[in-house]
Formats: C-alpha cells, sequence, structure tokens
C-alpha cells in the first residue's frame, strides 16, 4: 500500500483529455430527411394497370404509320400463329416482371432467370426453324442487308417507350431481383416489337428474323436489366 497523498507510479489517468468533442456528448447526430414515401398494393396496382394500358397500346401507333406487310392475307395463317407465339412470350415475361410472389416480395430470381433465358432462346429456335412455305434461303440465312437496318430501327421504336412506360410501376417498389425483374420487362417490350415487325416485314429469310427482329428483344432485356434495379430505387 502507498502512503495516503502519494501518487501511483502510472498516475490515475484522470489527466487524459476526452477524445471525443463535447458537442457530440451532449447533442445526437441530425438524422436524415425520410425520402419519398414507396407505394403501397394499392397505388401499384393503380400504376400497373394504367402502365399495362398504355403499352398495350403503344404498338398499334407505329404499325398503323408504317402498315402491314404485303399480300399479308395469303400467310395469315402463319401470321396468326407466330402471333399468338409471340403474345405468349410477351405475357410469361411481364407476368414474372411484375408479380409479387406468394410473400409479395416478387418472384425468385432463379425463376426469373430461367423464364427470361428460356425466352429468348425460345425465339432463336422459333425464328429460324419456324419460316413460311415458300421461304427462300438456306438455314439461317439473312438476305438482303439492307432490310436489316429498318426492322431493328422500328422493333427499337416499338421497344424502347413500352419499356420506359412498363417500368414506371416499380418505381421505389424496392422488389427482390430487380435488375431481373427489368430484364423480363424488356423481354417483354422486345417481344411486342417482334410482334409488329412479324406483322410488317415481309422477309421469308429465319436468319433476318434470328437477327433483325431478334435484335430489339436482346437490346431492350440489357436495357431492362441495366435500369432495373435503379428505376426501383429511385
Amino acid at each position: 500500500m502507498k502512503p495516503d497523498g502519494e501518487r501511483p507510479a502510472f498516475g490515475d489517468f484522470s489527466d487524459i483529455p476526452d477524445v471525443l468533442p463535447p458537442s457530440l456528448d451532449r447533442a445526437p447526430l441530425p438524422l436524415a430527411p425520410p425520402g419519398r414515401a414507396s407505394p403501397n398494393r394499392a397505388q401499384f396496382g393503380q400504376r400497373r394497370a394504367l402502365a399495362l394500358g398504355v403499352a398495350a397500346l403503344w404498338p398499334l401507333v407505329p404499325l398503323a404509320v408504317w402498315g402491314l406487310r404485303p399480300r399479308a392475307s395469303a400467310g395469315l395463317g402463319f401470321l396468326a400463329a407466330q402471333g399468338v407465339t409471340w403474345i405468349a412470350l410477351l405475357l410469361v415475361a411481364a407476368f414474372v416482371a411484375f408479380s409479387g410472389g406468394r410473400r409479395g416480395l416478387g418472384r425468385s430470381v432463379r425463376s426469373i432467370e430461367a423464364v427470361v433465358l428460356g425466352a429468348l432462346f425460345s425465339f432463336l429456335v422459333v425464328a429460324l426453324l419456324w419460316l413460311p412455305s415458300g421461304s427462300a434461303g438456306g438455314f439461317a440465312e439473312i438476305g438482303p442487308a439492307s432490310l436489316l437496318t429498318p426492322c431493328v430501327t422500328l422493333g427499337m421504336l416499338v421497344a424502347a417507350p413500352m419499356l420506359l412506360v412498363a417500368a414506371w410501376p416499380l418505381r421505389r417498389t424496392l422488389p427482390s431481383g430487380a435488375g431481373w425483374r427489368g430484364a423480363a420487362l424488356g423481354a417483354a417490350a422486345g417481344f411486342a416489337a417482334v410482334l409488329v415487325l412479324t406483322l410488317h416485314c415481309s422477309s421469308t429469310f429465319g436468319g433476318h428474323v434470328a437477327l433483325a427482329h431478334g435484335a430489339p428483344v436482346v437490346l431492350a432485356t440489357l436495357a431492362g436489366a441495366a435500369f432495373g434495379a435503379r428505376a426501383a430505387r429511385c
């Protein structure tokens, strides 16, 4: 024991200053103001219905301006069958993009991946193998290169506005797998473009359909994936 009044060898630490400024001890840090509220289920349903209505009507505008393919009535059965196929792929892609799943958090990422990649592969197979009777050229032949750019341009003119409108209901919804959900929306918009091109373009080359009609699908899918997560959070 040390005698009274004698300081310990290493001091009693009372002379060590506080490392935190006094202001931090007295007042809490200010909190950031809350952002805009996310839509509830009713608001999301209203947005979705409005967006789907606008998106469904938009393809009619480019089709009315550029018109139907020549002698469309001659291959009406083929056009109808392929049209049903593209609509089916469109609806499946749109369904997984907007579906809330069992718990309202959206479909699993794996299921959305499977739908998006499966839809793209299905389009490629149908485009290359399912051609109208009397088709010219061999397997995957492209035909006149001059026809590629007009079809890609028209397809993107159809798909781009549809993707922008369809992505609007997902803003600030924070869904799971937002990037893949955006990709599914892009694929759905791309298949709408394929439907318009099927009714407008008279090319019978499988390579042309796969490349020129498929380019809007791929580009819209990539654009949807790139902006899907951002649209869901801002």
